[in-house]
């Protein structure tokens, strides 16, 4: 196929086109599962809120968001669980070799997870620290 695209325009054209036909692009995979058949599984939830708690609360990436907070979008980011964890969940799901359509998936329920987690952990948070005043 290089070497028709390299000998003329006409039957470059007529190339392309005979391999993008045999090639159905919408077509589901057939055989061994590809990135498409991929699904997501505990570790993959527990590696995103982790991810997202590090980035958000990690006292190592403090010089870090420091640095990056002078911007606004990441200070923004940075600010918010829900928005941390949809980055996360979608780079880490691209990173990985998820197509295009799970990775938007995975990141909405990282978003869900990480959100719930953060909630979750400043509720008790909150208790705790109210059991902790001295009672009069």
């Amino acid at each position: 196929m290089l070497m028709a695209l390299l000998l003329s325009p006409m039957t470059s054209a007529v190339a392309l086109k005979s391999h993008l036909t045999k090639q159905n692009l919408f077509q589901k995979p057939q055989g061994k599962p590809t990135c498409l058949k991929k699904m997501i599984n505990w570790t993959d939830i527990l590696f995103w809120v982790g991810l997202c708690f590090i980035l958000r609360y990690g006292s190592i990436l403090q010089p870090l968001r420091s640095l990056l907070s002078h911007i606004s979008f990441f200070k923004a980011l940075f600010n918010c669980s829900l928005c941390l964890g949809w980055h996360v969940g979608f780079w880490t799901s691209l990173g990985f070799g998820f197509d295009i359509i799970n990775c938007f998936k995975n990141a909405f329920i990282s978003s869900a997870v990480c959100w719930i987690a953060d909630f979750y952990i400043m509720f008790i948070k909150t208790f705790t620290e109210n059991d902790r005043k001295p009672i009069k």
